[in-house]
C-alpha cells in the first residue's frame, strides 16, 4: 500500500491544473526530474491518459494493464505493456498506451497501432476472444495542455502476443486496492472532504490525506455481480455532486478524495 501511496503522490506532482474544468499540463518538478525518473512518471502518465482517453471516447470504465497478476502470458509470447478493458456490455477492448516528453513521430504512431494489433486474448477455457476494439493511445506531455491521440490501427498483426484472461479474476484485481487498504488500516475510515453514501467503504493511502472508497458490493466482484452493481446505479440514477473538487467519481465505481491542506497544495502548484 505503500508503494501505491507513492504513485498517487508521483503522479499528482508531475500534473497542474487550477480545478476540475481546467486542462492539465505538466508540473515544473516533473520538468525538473532526471531522465531515468522522468521515464517512470510519464509512463505512468501514458497509461493514466490511455484510461481516460478509453473511458471517454470508446465507453470503457475498466481497463487493467496486463500482467503477471491479471492474466498469464502463454508459453513462446513475449510479454508487452498493453491494456484490456471491459464495458458495460463485456465488450472487450484492447488498448497500447504510450507517452512521450518531446513529441511523437510518424513512427512512434505506426508502432503503437501495431503492437495494439499483436495481442491476442483467450479465455481460461481456451476460447479466443475477439476485441471489439483496437486502439493506441499517444499522450503527448511537451505540449501544453497535455494532448492525447486515441488512434485506430487497420491492418493485420505482424506476430501474436497471446494472454489468457480470466474476467473474473481481472475485475478482482481491478478492485483490489480499497480491501487492501482498508486491511492495511485494520478497518474502513471515513473519507477528508465529504460524506458518501453509507454502503461505501474506504481507506487513506498510507501516509496521506487521499482517501479512496468503492461500494461494498464491488469488494470481491465477479463478472456477473459488478454487471449487476452498474445495471443497478443506472437504473437509480444517483445525482452526483461535482461541486466538491476535492471529490473525484470514477466511472468504474471507485471514488478518489484529497484532504483540504492536499488541496491548497495542489492548486498552489
Amino acid at each position: 500500500m505503500c508503494r501505491r501511496a507513492a504513485i498517487a503522490g508521483e503522479i499528482l506532482a508531475a500534473l497542474v491544473g487550477a480545478g476540475r474544468a481546467d486542462l492539465l499540463s505538466t508540473s515544473s518538478l516533473y520538468h525538473d526530474l532526471e531522465t531515468t525518473e522522468k521515464s517512470g512518471v510519464s509512463y505512468r502518465l501514458g497509461m493514466a491518459f490511455a484510461a481516460i482517453a478509453s473511458e471517454h471516447v470508446l465507453d470503457v470504465p475498466l481497463l487493467e494493464h496486463l500482467n503477471r497478476a491479471n492474466s498469464k502470458l502463454t508459453p513462446g509470447s513475449q510479454r508487452r505493456a498493453d491494456l484490456y478493458g471491459i464495458d458495460l456490455a463485456e465488450k472487450t477492448h484492447v488498448v497500447e498506451a504510450k507517452s512521450r516528453t518531446y513529441g511523437f513521430t510518424a513512427k512512434d504512431v505506426r508502432y503503437a497501432k501495431s503492437q495494439s494489433l499483436n495481442v491476442k486474448i483467450v479465455s481460461r477455457s481456451g476460447h479466443s476472444v475477439h476485441p471489439s476494439t483496437r486502439a493506441a493511445s499517444l499522450a503527448d506531455l511537451s505540449k501544453s495542455p497535455i494532448a492525447v491521440r486515441l488512434a485506430d490501427p487497420a491492418g493485420e498483426a505482424e506476430s501474436e502476443v497471446w494472454y489468457e484472461v480470466d474476467p473474473d479474476w481481472l475485475i478482482q484485481v481491478h478492485y483490489s486496492a480499497v480491501p487492501d487498504l482498508i486491511e492495511a488500516q485494520r478497518g474502513s475510515q471515513p473519507p477528508p472532504a465529504s460524506n458518501v453514501a453509507p454502503n461505501v467503504v474506504g481507506a487513506l493511502l498510507p501516509g496521506t490525506d487521499i482517501w479512496l472508497g468503492i461500494d461494498e458490493a464491488l469488494l470481491r466482484p465477479t463478472l456477473a455481480s459488478w454487471r449487476a452493481y452498474f445495471r443497478d446505479r443506472q437504473s437509480a440514477k444517483g445525482d452526483v455532486d461535482e461541486d466538491d473538487e476535492r471529490v473525484s467519481y470514477g466511472r468504474d465505481g471507485h471514488i478518489l478524495q484529497i484532504g483540504a491542506e492536499l488541496a491548497r497544495t495542489y492548486e498552489w502548484s
